[in-house]
């Protein structure tokens, strides 16, 4: 009976030390991935994927490979590398997003990859592609706010979905939708920081919600009268996708302009950024848009 209770000691403990291990493994591939590491993150991974023994462990490798090889295509994009090429790149992460679903569909982070992947497929093929693939991007975006309703990213691409797309009969496109879905995108963002579960402010978040702001363009009148109508599909919403398409009617807003709040949030994100000292890649990643945006708005 002793032989047997250490045998058992014996395995837990070391089940313990892979668990550990392979934790502290994540740990520096998200460390990596903050710094713009991409192609140091998916060899980590790779190289880890077999210490993922339980198939929760395996989608928290498989959704950060995901991410990973996004963020790698993204690189291609910008560099002006041949299409066949970073398509294959994000084809590769939306595989790793499936692998992620199929070993645990309880985790939101997996659809929203999947949904990141196949969405820079479709705008990097051409606009019809990306017209394509845009309903597919809302349905994974659902399900990872159907899993976790805090999740601050799936928020804000369906705020850049909404605002990006036509209205109907082509598509699902709204103006009003897109700012609500930007502000809560901005507000959860804030909580997360504020209870230590993200380290920073995302200020792309905030430029986005100042680019649907500046796109809807309604008036300080047009605002306050259309808040209370939001208002009321908020308050008869019954879901959390729902709740978050009327947002607004939820919150107060400054009585000002679409425009003139949108200036206020740029202006801010670039003034906020400046003052970081050691900004990480996706900051220097957010000043240059937030630049780039009060530059074409001036």
């Amino acid at each position: 009976m002793k032989k047997l209770l250490l045998v058992l000691l014996i395995v837990c403990t070391a089940s313990g030390l892979v668990f550990a291990g392979l934790q502290d493994d994540l740990k520096q591939v998200d460390d990596m991935h903050e710094v713009g590491q991409y192609d140091q993150c998916l060899s980590r991974l790779q190289s880890v994927l077999g210490q993922a023994t339980s198939n929760r462990d395996k989608a928290e490798v498989y959704w950060r490979m995901s991410r990973a090889a996004l963020n790698q295509g993204n690189k291609l994009k910008d560099s002006n590398a041949p299409q066949p090429q970073t398509l294959a790149k994000y084809e590769e992460g939306e595989g790793y997003a499936d692998q992620a679903i199929s070993a645990d569909p309880a985790n939101y982070q997996g659809y929203f990859w999947k949904s990141s992947n196949i969405g820079m497929w479709g705008q990097t093929k051409g606009v019809l592609n990306a017209l394509a693939k845009a309903s597919p991007m809302k349905s994974l975006l659902e399900q990872a706010v159907g899993a976790n309703n805090t999740h601050a990213d799936s928020y804000y691409v369906l705020g850049q979905l909404y605002r990006e797309l036509p209205g109907w009969p082509v598509s699902f496109g709204n103006a009003a939708t897109a700012v609500s879905y930007g502000r809560l995108s901005v507000q959860l963002n804030t909580d997360d920081v504020q209870a230590g579960r993200a380290k920073n402010i995302s200020y792309g978040f905030h430029v986005e919600l100042a680019k649907s702001l500046w796109n809807r363009n309604w008036n300080a009148g047009k605002r306050s009268s259309e808040q209370r109508k939001i208002k009321a599909d908020f308050d008869k919403a019954r879901n959390p996708i729902d709740r978050g398409a009327a947002y607004e009617g939820s919150i107060s807003i400054p009585g000002k302009s679409d425009r003139e709040e949108a200036l206020d949030l740029v202006r801010n994100a670039i003034s906020s950024l400046q003052r970081i000292s050691s900004r990480n890649a996706g900051q220097e990643d957010d000043l240059k848009k937030a630049q780039e945006v009060l530059a074409g708005w001036q």
